[in-house]
């Protein structure tokens, strides 16, 4: 912060880590919404947990495999 009197966001944010533990429904709610931001940053999020790579990609073929059937019908 220095000499400024004043907190800003940025100074909050270079101080504090992430400790939140996403979900796994929030990747396959991405996914399902389209939203390739969030479904990137959920993936890493849930990675960098202790969730291992063979289980997010399994959620996400599932949710995949959901969204087509209806189109194969």
């Amino acid at each position: 912060m220095g000499e400024r009197r004043e907190i800003t966001a940025e100074d909050v944010a270079a101080v504090l880590t992430r400790t939140k533990k996403d979900p796994l429904y929030e990747l396959t709610n991405a996914v399902t919404d389209r939203d390739w931001e969030k479904s990137f940053f959920f993936l890493a999020s849930l990675l960098a947990g202790d969730i291992h790579g063979l289980q997010a990609l399994a959620a996400i073929a599932n949710q995949v495999r959901k969204l087509w059937s209806p189109r194969i019908l």
